[in-house]
């Protein structure tokens, strides 16, 4: 997996989230993975076990329009930064 397959897969899913496009770099994209992991972006007293929104994130990412070599790869960099 390269990186640049990863941050085109990471910009499809997250299509018009605007810190999505702006992500660039392979470190800043995992720091984005933890950030939705940890549900960074639900008011604290909603926000779901990082195990929960792996869950969600799977379905989702299965469920999406990318490619099957896409769904892949983010799936595992989410499973990996679990």
């Amino acid at each position: 997996m390269s990186d640049r397959m990863l941050l085109e897969a990471y910009r499809r899913f997250w299509k018009g989230r605007s810190s999505a496009e702006r992500v660039s770099a392979a470190g800043e994209l995992f720091r984005r993975i933890s950030d939705d992991l940890d549900d960074r972006l639900t008011h604290p007293r909603l926000r779901k076990s990082r195990e929960d929104k792996l869950r969600e994130l799977e379905e989702r990412i299965a469920g999406s329009s990318l490619t099957e070599e896409q769904k892949e790869i983010l799936a595992d960099a989410y499973r990996s930064s679990l």
